[in-house]
């Protein structure tokens, strides 16, 4: 199978940027099942990521095309991106423009795009036929809350979003994800056209960015974190107001007042020059990194106790999960999207900034002696353990393998593909030059399928490429283009 990945990049750089820890697992989950990935998005943005981690470029199964590398993405222009999708994808992968690579399917966190992508990448096969739609599935990494001010600097939001939801399979990282999107576009949808975009079958929960393998060898107990004497809160989003950063310094602040021993670890995927007050910058109970890379994020992080996270907007960010099963224990506001990372009953969630207060400094004293405090821990850690990419990526991933597989077979093939199957019986392996030759040389007309455009009195090069699936031919997905061997 190959697939087709449109990534959204939330930051200039991917080592900043939480889209780039999703992508880089799940499309290593991708590779080890024998798939093939074209992995897009800007250069610029992916350099010193690649330079750190390059088996992503030397990798057989992943082309890295570049696209999108004219595109601003500072400030609120990224919302833009949202929805943008260069003209160089199209000339690479629309049939109609002649798009010469071959593919089953397109993945994208750009999640207003997909309404754009279906009709550009439709493939009219012969007159007075419906054309093939290709796979689309559109990954919610992003979600913009109505109550979150961020969400309004994008005109017509909601509006892009209802017409993209219909365009698209809908990959949600739980429950919560999907009743947003719900409230954001309803307004602009009919009954059946919202029963028909959050259908069973449209709506799939496939996003987890924790590596339970890579995790394991970090992860600390209660016991273990007795060797760090400052009892530490983990700050692991934004220094924004958004996140109301300022709320979590403030709490701290009143914590080195009153002279306690504790230790304010900021891991933020970006430093705000103005986020912490002057008199506290050089406290020597704050440490603050920003930009660190998935690995020295989860090492800074392992002998921390606590992790605070003020988003009472938001969802359940990466990050949290990664604290969570790393093992510190949770503090959070008393919202719904809290539910799926704590057990019923848990006593650590707070309404407000005093009820705050009293959380800090009952865990700062009592975080050792409180016997529940181990078996809250091992709860919320076996509640992440549950969305490890592992188990989350592989379900993901035969959803879409069963997908493309029944469109293969239910496929219309005209009678121009379909003269290759008795001349197939013979042949055990083409490489895709041999492939090209075959077709050229049987073919009544001389077809190249190099020059082939996708009309509605040709068929596509890829009904060719899925015809051979459909005989039992494999595609080795080993190079750029297919390489056939007979199963």
């Amino acid at each position: 199978m190959r697939i087709v990945y449109l990534m959204y990049c939330s930051s200039m750089n991917f080592m900043k940027c939480s889209t780039y820890n999703w992508a880089k697992g799940f499309i290593r989950s991708l590779v080890d099942r024998g798939h093939y990935v074209y992995w897009c998005a800007p250069k610029r943005c992916a350099e010193e990521a690649f330079k750190k981690e390059p088996q992503f470029t030397k990798h057989e199964r992943i082309k890295f095309i570049d696209i999108d590398s004219r595109l601003r993405l500072d400030g609120h222009r990224a919302y833009h991106y949202l929805s943008a999708v260069e003209d160089k994808f199209f000339d690479l992968f629309a049939q109609h423009l002649g798009g010469r690579l071959y593919y089953d399917a397109v993945i994208t966190n750009r999640i207003l795009s997909t309404s754009y992508l279906r009709n550009q990448l439709l493939i009219p096969i012969a007159p007075h036929r419906l054309g093939i739609e290709t796979p689309i599935y559109n990954v919610f990494l992003y979600i913009f809350s109505p109550d979150n001010p961020t969400g309004k600097d994008f005109d017509h939001y909601e509006e892009a979003l209802a017409s993209s939801v219909l365009g698209a399979y809908n990959v949600f990282e739980g429950k919560l994800q999907e009743e947003m999107t719900k409230k954001a576009v309803s307004r602009y949808l009919s009954p059946y056209a919202m029963k028909k975009a959050f259908s069973k079958k449209n709506v799939i929960y496939g996003i987890s960015n924790l590596s339970g393998g890579r995790l394991d060898k970090f992860v600390r107990s209660v016991e273990e974190k007795r060797k760090n004497k400052k009892f530490t809160i983990n700050w692991a989003t934004a220094e924004s107001g958004i996140y109301k950063f300022s709320d979590a310094v403030e709490q701290v602040g009143k914590m080195f007042q009153r002279g306690r021993n504790v230790k304010f670890l900021v891991t933020a995927t970006t430093a705000c020059p103005n986020g912490i007050p002057e008199h506290l910058l050089t406290h020597d109970g704050i440490e603050r990194y920003a930009g660190l890379s998935q690995e020295q994020f989860w090492e800074k992080i392992q002998d921390a106790h606590v992790a605070l996270m003020e988003n009472r907007e938001g969802e359940v960010s990466m990050s949290l999960q990664e604290q969570i099963y790393l093992g510190l224990l949770p503090v959070l506001p008393k919202r719904n999207w809290v539910k799926s990372v704590v057990p019923d009953g848990y006593p650590f969630l707070y309404k407000n900034t005093n009820e705050l207060n009293v959380i800090l400094r009952y865990l700062e004293t009592k975080y050792y002696t409180d016997p529940q405090i181990p078996k809250l821990v091992e709860e919320c850690q076996k509640l992440m353990k549950k969305r490890t990419s592992e188990i989350v990526n592989q379900r993901f991933i035969e959803t879409i393998e069963n997908e493309v597989n029944k469109r293969i077979e239910h496929q219309f093939y005209p009678s121009f593909v379909t003269f290759i199957e008795p001349l197939l019986k013979d042949k055990k392996h083409f490489t895709y030059q041999e492939w090209r030759d075959f077709i050229k040389d049987n073919s009544k007309n001389g077809l190249d399928i190099d020059k082939l455009r996708a009309s509605y009195t040709f068929s596509s090069r890829l009904s060719y490429y899925w015809f051979m699936k459909k005989l039992g031919w494999i595609d080795e997905c080993t190079s750029l283009m297919p390489s056939w061997r007979k199963e």
